[in-house]
């Protein structure tokens, strides 16, 4: 096996080895100890194992941020790298005290090392804030970066959601409208989108308010993602299979209340992910988003599910492989 297989040993994670050992993959060449579902910042420690290339299998999305650590561990060996996710949710949340499935992300565009920061297959509605009709932020600042500078942000489809970030500075409307991933940036007059009471609390004065619209994963593949735009530099590739319409089993599911999943296709993602190994120089990756109720499924859906994530694994260890070539 030229690329080693890290194996983090989440319970869910179990199955999948009679599902490396059918595809001709072979035992993980290393398992590590998981994480814990909340890490505080002072025990995050890079994960340096010993190999120049990796693809690492982890467990359920709600473990997402395993990610984090095995980056830092790339960068050991690297001077920079570039990170690439495909996801239904951003997982942006601000650097804090604490480092979970849904802030991790925000953790990386802080890292100087990290060139760019590329979300892809971005589903709105698994974002969107209770209560308001647009995603939001309002903590820019705490990014210790210029947060439109270093993140891409790439839609499954065009959506009518905007995102409202607020306060921003100047700067911030200059970079948004630069970045190749925003459509359109531009300041609307409104009250500030900060969740209230409004029987007891009073509304807020108008504030000016920057409102951001992401192109889509297709005008990627057209712009960028090409035969002759191969871009130099290494990068490092995670998958959350929540971006999935169909196929494998996660934890994050579509109900009548909410569309808590994502809504690319299954052939769109494995495309996507050669589309990427073509014109990328993968040098490690990860998968994730196997469901952590797995042993309770039927058989069928057992069964479909771990061949689903064997296609990701096979796909992601071509991508590795054939990181020399480019």
């Amino acid at each position: 096996m030229s690329v080693p297989i890290v194996l983090i040993g989440h319970p869910e994670t179990r199955p999948l080895l009679s599902e490396l050992g059918r595809l001709g993959l072979g035992a993980p060449s290393l398992t590590l100890a998981p994480l814990p579902n909340v890490l505080p910042v002072e025990a995050l420690v890079p994960r340096d194992v010993d190999f120049d290339k990796l693809v690492a299998i982890n467990g359920s999305g709600t473990h997402h941020h395993e990610t984090l650590p095995l980056v830092l561990g790339r960068l050991l060996r690297r001077d920079r790298l570039s990170y690439v996710q495909i996801d239904a949710h951003p997982d942006l949340g601000p650097p804090g005290p604490q480092v979970t499935c849904g802030s991790f992300v925000g953790e990386l565009l802080t890292e100087p090392r990290i060139d760019t920061v590329t979300l892809l297959g971005q589903y709105p509605p698994c974002v969107l804030a209770e209560h308001y009709p647009t995603v939001y932020t309002d903590h820019l600042g705490e990014f210790g970066s210029e947060y439109f500078r270093k993140l891409r942000k790439y839609l499954v489809e065009p959506s009518d959601l905007a995102e409202v970030y607020w306060p921003f500075r100047s700067r911030d409307l200059e970079l948004a409208r630069a970045n190749p991933s925003v459509r359109d940036a531009r300041v609307v007059r409104r009250a500030p989108p900060k969740i209230r009471n409004p029987h007891t609390t009073p509304a807020p004065p108008p504030e000016p308010t920057l409102v951001v619209d992401w192109r889509t994963v297709d005008e990627l593949m057209v712009d960028e993602l090409t035969a002759d735009s191969v871009a130099e530099g290494p990068l490092y590739l995670s998958i959350d299979l929540d971006v999935a319409r169909t196929r494998p089993i996660t934890d994050w599911k579509r109900e009548e209340t909410t569309e808590n999943q994502g809504n690319m296709e299954w052939p769109a993602l494995i495309e996507l992910i050669r589309r990427i190994a073509r014109t990328r120089r993968v040098v490690a990756a990860d998968v994730c988003g196997l469901t952590s109720d797995f042993e309770s499924l039927p058989v069928s859906l057992r069964t479909d599910s771990l061949h689903a994530v064997g296609e990701v694994i096979e796909e992601l260890v071509r991508a590795v492989e054939g990181s020399d070539e480019l």
